[in-house]
């Protein structure tokens, strides 16, 4: 990291569509030597992740706004605005988003591995605002989005929440 403080201003930091959620970086891995990712995760409603897991990375978050439920091995969780999750490596886990408005997630990723996956998947957004919504993806897109997890330690292991496998 660099020796002066760094501040970054509401709804600032770069914009990314990263599937149907917009992704702002707040804190890039090469500002951290790799160390650290932190993101500002916008997520319409009903938005959830494959199941995946992480085997070298440690993955936090916390819900600033709306309600995430988390799924692991442990169970189903709900988390409203407030609430904080840690997901150790190698525990296979997802979310989905519960709420009926938008949630808004600060994603935090040690070391900052996770952020190759994100640049690799997403694209820029023009605005600060969430993408046009699409259809669900297709297989093909399924397979591709697993081939780019595997060469940035996200491996899907199963469909998101609420889905048949």
């Amino acid at each position: 990291m660099t020796g002066n403080v760094e501040v970054v201003a509401p709804g600032a930091g770069e914009a990314l569509w990263f599937l149907d959620t917009l992704m702002q970086a707040k804190l890039p891995s090469a500002r951290t030597d790799g160390a650290l990712t932190v993101f500002e995760q916008l997520a319409p409603p009903g938005s959830a992740t494959p199941t995946h897991r992480h085997d070298a990375t440690d993955e936090f978050f916390y819900i600033l706004a709306g309600e995430v439920t988390f799924h692991s091995p442990a169970g189903a969780r709900r988390c409203p605005g407030g609430s904080f999750v840690s997901v150790p490596r190698g525990v296979p886990h997802a979310f989905r988003v519960t709420s009926s408005e938008p949630a808004r997630l600060l994603v935090l990723s040690a070391p900052g591995t996770f952020e190759g996956f994100v640049r690799a998947v997403s694209q820029p957004a023009p605005a600060a605002s969430l993408p046009p919504a699409g259809p669900p993806p297709s297989p093909e897109a399924i397979a591709q989005l697993a081939a780019l997890g595997a060469e940035h330690d996200v491996t899907l292991v199963g469909p998101p929440p609420g889905t048949a496998s």
